[in-house]
């Protein structure tokens, strides 16, 4: 009797056991919602699940949908609550799943969400949810429910307040206040464009962002037909690696709503001109949005563009060469021959606009030829663009003895530190030795005049009284006549190709072809082709290079142009901004896109005068010398 009393004892004490294990383990609260119970054919809405235990965590949240609705993504975010009461604490562990539901099929139908909580499964109160045909739903928002017991009672005081509910439960998406509007630019989704700076100077980056804004209760649209800002005053470059695949960059609060914002275009902008340099906007057409179908453009957009300060500014300095340099060379071998060469690796590297040339330095007895260029450039940091550019340079050393290369050089304006910099590379010293066909010696016993006669030791006796023909005077005045009538004929040869010449050269004086060279500019900049108009500006301003500055820059980059010039004596300002037009044409005439012919004629008015002013400055000398 007393057996049986224990085990009936024993089976009761593991029945509570049990059914407090159950207590502990059922989720103290659940909540289900959905944004729209009634949802049109191809809509989509939001299921919203919450549940928390005051043992295990809920997990393997299930949205419970039938046919009428597909599942298109699921995001869970935990919570933890800890709640004092009269001294006794109580924690609870939960979450709250989200899933975005597509309606695919007409009808009525209910969706239960439940989640596992220590191996038992279970479910929030069912749904009901109304499939209609596509644009017959009503817009309806049902208002969350938190799970806290109190939260009724402060949010109807947040409502009083004017303020958010803080005891709103649902998982929150953190919104980026730099990418927050003030009002959305269309509805579903829209472009938005802005640069990281309008105001810069020639050849200083500037960043173009191009962002995509979604509404996050719209589906994902589709995007094509994209047309491309259009940026004829700069030079481009992507610093994104793959532009077809927008990124995402997290959400954005625009007005009242939070849209997802992806970026879809990024690129380092240099100007190539001074004034008011304008970004057109991006385009593109958006399909499948619950929002309006039809384009989409981002703003248009400015930047103020001007030259770095003449104050300070050093020898050689380029016009666009903007950013931050540094310049490494290495010269192989050291010991030569006269008339042999070195080898020189040049390597220009930093962020900003990377020069195209180096100009080396001129020495005596060493001659540069043109170098072979290897760019290897990019994104760097996903912010700057930059990298390396090594220039492979060979000099001829012509002169014997020790050959000082000198240095390389080039100036830059810094944006960051707003201030001239010149990064430098000496070359060193190079020993040129004489070749050995220089070194050979002749030697004594070889006769450096093969075949005379041998010296007379005595004096020859006199001739006897012999006449010869060279004794009568008609001799030599007939020996005289020959090259006399021969001068006489060839003088006036000459001086009627004098007179040849003469009146050829006033038929095509330099001046006068330089005129017809600027004529042909005239004619072509008034017609609309650019490639056209920018090979007329550039023959004209070649002309006038050799015509008033006896140089020849044909061929040759935009800052050696102006270094050239320079050294013939034309003031500095003319030389570096006729260097600069040659070399904006030349970029113009090769660029894959026609630019505008307006930016042809302006470079021609400029380039005129310029010309107008291209001389050489009269050499002074010191009197008292």
């Amino acid at each position: 009797m007393r057996l049986l009393t224990w085990i009936l004892g024993c089976l009761v004490l593991l029945a509570v056991l049990t059914s407090t294990t159950r207590a502990l383990a059922a989720p103290s609260e659940m909540k289900a919602w959905v944004d729209a119970q009634v949802v049109g054919l191809g809509e989509s809405t939001q299921l919203h699940l919450q549940a928390s235990s005051a043992s295990e965590s809920p997990s393997s949240a299930q949205p419970g949908v039938r046919s009428n609705f597909t599942v298109q993504g699921l995001s869970v975010q935990p919570s933890r609550t800890v709640s004092i009461i009269n001294g006794v604490r109580s924690d609870k562990v939960g979450i709250s799943a989200t899933w975005n539901l597509v309606a695919t099929k007409l009808g009525q139908t209910t969706v239960t969400p439940s989640v596992l909580i220590g191996g038992t499964r279970y479910a929030a109160s069912a749904i009901t949810m109304t499939v209609v045909p596509a644009g017959q739903a009503r817009p309806s928002r049902q208002p969350q429910a938190p799970l806290d017991p109190w939260a009724g009672i402060f949010g109807q005081l947040g409502q009083l307040g004017g303020g958010d509910d803080l005891f709103d439960l649902r998982p929150l998406v953190t919104a980026d206040p730099k990418l927050a509007l003030d009002t959305a630019r269309g509805r579903g989704a829209f472009l938005h464009g802005l640069v990281d700076k309008t105001a810069a100077v020639v050849g200083e980056q500037v960043t173009f962002y191009v962002y995509i804004y979604v509404d996050s209760d719209d589906r994902e649209p589709d995007f094509n037909d994209v047309h491309e800002a259009t940026v004829s005053d700069f030079v481009k470059q992507s610093l994104l690696e793959d532009e077809s695949n927008p990124r995402s960059v997290g959400h954005a609060r625009v007005a009242d709503r939070i849209w997802s914002v992806k970026l879809v275009r990024k690129w380092a902008l240099f100007p190539l001109k001074t004034g008011d340099l304008a970004i057109e906007p991006m385009t593109l057409a958006v399909v499948g949005s619950s929002g309006p179908a039809g384009r989409r453009e981002s703003e248009q957009l400015h930047v103020h563009v001007t030259e770095p300060p003449l104050a300070g500014r050093p020898p050689g300095y380029v016009v666009g060469d903007v950013g931050h340099f540094r310049l490494s060379a290495t010269v192989a071998p050291r010991e030569v021959e006269r008339g042999e060469g070195v080898a020189m690796d040049v390597e220009l590297a930093g962020t900003g606009n990377l020069p195209s040339a180096i100009v080396p330095p001129p020495r005596r007895g060493v001659e540069w030829l043109t170098p072979e260029t290897h760019d290897k450039v990019g994104a760097i940091d996903g912010n700057r663009f930059g990298g390396r550019r090594t220039f492979n340079f060979v000099a001829k050393l012509s002169r014997a003895g020790e050959v000082d290369l000198g240095e390389l050089a080039i100036a830059f304006w810094d944006p960051d530190a707003h201030a001239y910099a010149v990064a430098r590379a000496p070359l060193g010293v190079v020993k040129v030795t004489p070749g050995k066909n220089e070194e050979a010696d002749a030697g004594p016993d070889l006769d450096p005049l093969p075949g005379l006669p041998a010296a007379r030791t005595a004096l020859a006796g006199a001739d006897g009284g012999r006449s010869h023909l060279s004794d009568h005077p008609l001799f030599w005045l007939s020996l005289a006549a020959s090259p006399l009538a021969f001068a006489f004929a060839a003088g006036g040869r000459a001086a009627q190709r004098r007179l040849k010449e003469a009146a050829r050269s006033r038929k095509t004086s330099p001046e006068k072809e330089l005129r017809q060279r600027m004529d042909d500019a005239d004619a072509a900049c008034k017609k609309d082709d650019t490639r056209a108009a920018d090979a007329a500006i550039a023959r004209a301003i070649e002309c006038a290079a050799i015509t008033r500055a006896k140089t020849n820059v044909r061929a040759i980059a935009g800052a050696e142009v102006g270094a050239r010039l320079e050294a013939q004596g034309v003031p500095r300002e003319v030389a570096v901004e006729i260097g600069s037009i040659l070399d904006a044409c030349e970029k113009a005439r090769f660029s894959p896109t026609a630019g505008a012919i307006e930016d042809a004629r302006g470079r021609w008015k400029s380039a005129k005068k310029r010309i107008s002013e291209l001389k050489i400055a009269p050499v002074t000398t010191d009197e008292g010398a």
